[in-house]
């Protein structure tokens, strides 16, 4: 990598869905933040998926696993605010786990991640803590957005699928976009009539990269 550039650190959830994005990338990636701001849980856990964590002065070096390559975790999970993006990476995986703790509303997420092939163990469970079966490859789905946790999960789901999804979008660009795009992801983005059209083809291998304070 490059010599590093002291760009203002990560804030929450950038930071989040970054290490999650960098917990999923072949080789290293720089995830800047504050002291601060780490989200012990949050890392633990990723922990347990297999990917690695350093901390350093400016941050974290993260080295992650791979599309489908985290582990079946021995422990419960606990994601916090990216709860819906990292269920929708756990969607992809060939595993059960158990996720827990306090977490945005998923009864908009979770039908979707059952439509591309995942599954909770108790059918009607729309809240944590719950079990989650993940499937590998996922299905490709067509969806029109309707809150920033849903779209959080389909999108992660979207890279584990064999083929491409699609999000209709009426609202603005988000961060997470910004960092798929970062990493590599195979995402495209057109906007018409006042919408924004999003594709994500999955099997396309994240890349490790340095993620500062701006995209």
């Amino acid at each position: 990598m490059a010599p590093r550039m002291h760009a203002p650190p990560l804030a929450a959830p950038r930071l989040e869905h970054a290490l999650v994005v960098a917990a999923l990338a072949v080789g290293p990636s720089e995830v800047e933040a504050r002291a601060a701001a780490v989200p012990t849980d949050l890392i633990a856990s990723l922990t347990a998926l297999g990917a690695t964590f350093e901390a350093e002065t400016w941050g974290w070096r993260v080295f992650g696993r791979g599309l489908g390559g985290w582990v079946q975790p021995t422990e419960a999970l606990v994601f916090g605010a990216v709860t819906p993006a990292a269920l929708g990476a756990l969607a992809g995986h060939g595993f059960v786990s158990v996720v827990t703790g306090p977490a945005p509303a998923l009864a908009t997420a979770l039908p979707l991640l059952r439509r591309m092939g995942a599954a909770t163990l108790d059918p009607a469970l729309e809240q944590l803590p719950l079990s989650l079966r993940g499937r590998a490859p996922l299905l490709p789905i067509e969806l029109r957005v309707v809150d920033p946790g849903q779209k959080a999960a389909v999108l992660l789901a979207g890279l584990h699928a064999a083929g491409t999804t699609t999000l209709i979008d009426p609202g603005p660009a988000d961060d997470l976009e910004g960092l798929l795009q970062q990493f590599g992801a195979d995402l495209a983005i057109t906007a018409a009539g006042g919408e924004r059209r999003i594709t994500i083809s999955g099997s396309r291998d994240l890349v490790g990269c340095r993620v500062g304070a701006t995209p």
